[in-house]
C-alpha cells in the first residue's frame, strides 16, 4: 500500500489546496446531511463514495497539469471552482460540485 501521506506532500500548491479544501467540504457535508434525517443510508454511501472518486480524479488532474508544465493552468482552474464553489447559492443558483 502507497504511503498516502508521502503522496499528500508531493502534490503541487493547486492539488494541495484543492484537495484540503474538497475534504473540509466534504466533512462538512457529510454533517449536514446526517442531520436530515428524510435521507437513506444507501444513498448517503453512495454520494460519500462518488465525492472521494471526484477528489481524488481531480486531485489527480490538478497534479499531472503542474507536473506536465501548465502550472498556470491548474491555477486557472482551481481559481475557477473556488469561485464558482463560493457562489453556490449566494447568488440565486446552484451548480453541482
Amino acid at each position: 500500500m502507497p504511503n498516502i501521506v508521502s503522496n499528500v506532500r508531493d502534490l503541487c500548491s493547486p492539488a494541495l489546496i484543492y484537495f484540503i479544501a474538497a475534504i473540509i467540504l466534504m466533512i462538512e457535508s457529510m454533517i449536514y446531511e446526517e442531520g436530515e434525517s428524510d435521507k437513506k443510508n444507501t444513498v448517503h454511501a453512495v454520494n460519500i463514495a462518488i465525492q472521494i472518486v471526484v477528489i481524488i480524479l481531480v486531485t489527480y488532474i490538478l497534479n499531472r497539469l503542474c507536473n506536465s508544465g501548465y502550472f498556470k493552468l491548474s491555477w486557472a482552474i482551481l481559481i475557477i471552482y473556488i469561485f464558482v464553489y463560493g457562489f453556490n447559492g449566494i447568488i440565486g443558483f446552484s451548480v453541482a460540485v
